[in-house]
């Protein structure tokens, strides 16, 4: 069906057009088809007479679903949904169109070439809000880049924007540019591509035109894609990505959008995370939803060598992880040397001084880190005025306060920490290596030492001689090894200094 018509910009002028095509303007249009249209249509410009949508309501939702047991599948390959790319005109395939509209669900389809598109609407005329899209596959679109595309894609407004949408378990998978078909590494323009990709109009109107509202992705398998997200711009969020695995893709994303809690999630073959998370703006008000207050926790990341590449956003919270990965070293460092935390070409440039470095607003604690190498690279920074800083894991640890009670393994095969890798059994071999860190955290076994007592907590904070947790299990690994014995491992647990609860 048409969900929308295309303004063929190089027609300006016209005084006719080709047969199936409406003048209006001064230029030819020509209709847009997709599989659904959740919202109205006017028919300006269109040979399909105008219709109309209407909402669903929060106790009875609008819901379009497979019938039970069988598989519908749209499939937008046919020449029929394709717009040619060029200069003039960059528009996606799109299997499903919803503007304006509230409270409906999208349920159970198979989608080939092209993805869900959501137009954030405005105060005036009604955001798009409480959406579902759940149980889909959608997969292989080849896009163009300039269209900051998304195999679901959640467009700004005019004002405020989309909120409450909730992406729950589907699989997305496979989003090209059309100049690399079929390959989601070394993509040049990747930055423009996500698998959910989030506009908001903050960063265009300013804070005062509002922002793109609360966003859920739980449950979805993501494969295959120049980056998982896209957060393109200025947002307050929250956006909720809990319980997904991802794995063979470039890199976790880009964000500029503040809030993103990255919860409880496995991530397999991404080396690079949130590569650039924040920016800049003249507004005080706007620096609060450029990128900051990140959380990163309890999740399991398999083959990463680089966590966050701060510009502007800061004040996040990274805790309870299993990184395994970090191929960085210091010894070699150079500029494009990976880094867990990577503050470097992105403006503003850091402090000279470390001590007054953005750095130090963010929290980084209880984490394991297995790596090949003592060595690796836990932080890099461009300092203004100054050469590149490389701090190794006591360096970060003394510098910026990361990583106290952390746990380093040195270990380079994921087949000695993990059950099964090569089939994504990403338990832990020994739970104890990495104890109640990482996505199956709930599983491991909780360690109580010398801070309870007959089960009640006692505080530890005025004794002489604790040690913190970090410290314990790092004696722990030696003993495993045989580098400590017995008696003195007993001597470490006697003076942990356990967190109570």
């Amino acid at each position: 069906m048409v969900i929308g018509v295309v303004r063929n910009w190089s027609t300006e002028g016209s005084t006719n057009c080709p047969d199936g095509w409406v003048i209006a303007d001064s230029y030819c249009f020509y209709d847009n088809y997709g599989m659904i249209a959740i919202k109205d249509f006017g028919g300006w410009a269109s040979n399909t007479p105008a219709f109309s949508v209407n909402h669903g309501e929060e106790d009875n939702p609008i819901t379009v679903r497979n019938y039970p047991g069988e598989h519908p599948v749209f499939d937008l390959t046919d020449s029929r949904f394709f717009i040619p790319w060029n200069s003039e005109a960059h528009v996606s395939p799109i299997a499903i169109s919803i503007s304006q509209k509230h409270h409906w669900v999208i349920d159970g389809f198979e989608m080939i070439g092209g993805g869900i598109y959501m137009w954030g609407g405005s105060v005036a005329l009604g955001n798009t809000h409480d959406i579902v899209i759940q149980n889909n596959d959608i997969h292989d679109l080849t896009v163009d880049g300039g269209d900051n595309p998304g195999i679901i894609k959640i467009d700004r407004g005019d004002t405020m924007g989309a909120y409450n949408i909730f992406i729950w378990n589907n699989t997305l998978h496979g989003i090209y540019d059309w100049e690399f078909p079929n390959q989601w590494e070394g993509v040049d323009d990747m930055q423009h591509f996500g698998a959910v990709t989030t506009l908001s109009v903050a960063s265009y109107q300013g804070y005062d035109a509002g922002w793109t509202g609360y966003i859920e992705i739980i449950d979805n398998t993501i494969y295959n894609v120049p980056q998982a997200f896209f957060f393109k711009n200025a947002a307050l969020g929250p956006i909720e990505i809990r319980d997904n695995f991802i794995y063979d893709s470039g890199s976790l994303g880009k964000t500029q959008t503040a809030n993103v809690h990255l919860i409880h999630n496995i991530v397999n073959n991404v080396k690079t995370g949130f590569w650039k998370v924040g920016s800049l703006s003249d507004d005080p008000r706007m620096l609060a939803l450029y990128g900051n207050y990140a959380i990163i926790e309890n999740n399991t990341f398999i083959g990463l060598n680089h966590l966050l590449g701060i510009g502007g956003g800061t004040y996040h919270t990274v805790k309870n992880n299993i990184f395994f990965g970090m191929n960085g070293r210091t010894s070699s460092a150079g500029w494009n040397t990976p880094a867990y935390i990577l503050k470097n070409q992105y403006v503003p440039l850091d402090s000279p001084d470390p001590q007054y470095s953005i750095l130090q607003n963010i929290t980084s604690d209880h984490n394991c880190f297995v790596t090949p190498y003592a060595d690796f690279l836990m932080v890099q920074r461009r300092p203004e005025g100054a050469p590149l800083d490389f701090y190794d894991y006591a360096g970060a640890r003394d510098t910026f306060g990361y990583d106290v009670n952390s746990v380093i393994v040195i270990e380079s095969s994921p087949s000695n920490i993990f059950t099964n890798p090569d089939n994504n059994d990403f338990h832990l071999i020994d739970p104890l290596i990495c104890p109640n860190m990482g996505y199956y955290a709930e599983e491991a076994p909780i360690i109580c030492a010398s801070s309870y007592d007959n089960g009640n907590c006692v505080s530890c904070l005025d004794c002489n001689g604790c040690i913190e947790t970090g410290e314990l299990l790092n004696a722990i690994s030696a003993w495993k090894v045989g580098n400590l014995d017995m008696a003195s491992l007993f001597d470490n647990l006697a003076l942990w200094k356990a967190p109570c609860p």
